[in-house]
């Protein structure tokens, strides 16, 4: 078994958001994203993923196919394989979001 604390994970940069991996085994990978106030992930896919998420800190915008959904602390989600996703920090807070991305076999 391999833990970790999610907290180590949530370094933030004032010029970018931050990516930190937390772990990765095969196909499978965890990372937690930071965003500062303003910050941005475009809208983009994942094939043959399933792509799980925790709103671990802040509010802010996730995109799903180019539908805007609020998202806050504790929020989890689920998108498939064929949806594209994107994420904003339009908040005056921090966001920390902790994302899974399952390879589902296909492909």
């Amino acid at each position: 078994m391999e833990a970790q604390n999610l907290s180590q994970f949530q370094i933030f940069d004032e010029e970018r958001l931050t990516k930190k991996d937390v772990f990765k085994e095969g196909k499978t990978k965890a990372f937690v994203l930071n965003f500062m106030p303003g910050q941005q992930l475009p809208t983009h896919n994942h094939p043959n993923t399933q792509v799980f998420i925790t709103i671990l800190e802040g509010n802010g915008i996730c995109m799903i196919n180019d539908v805007k959904h609020p998202i806050s602390e504790k929020d989890v989600f689920h998108c498939n394989k064929d949806q594209m996703i994107g994420f904003e920090n339009n908040s005056a807070g921090r966001l920390s979001v902790y994302v899974i991305l399952a390879h589902d076999g296909s492909a």
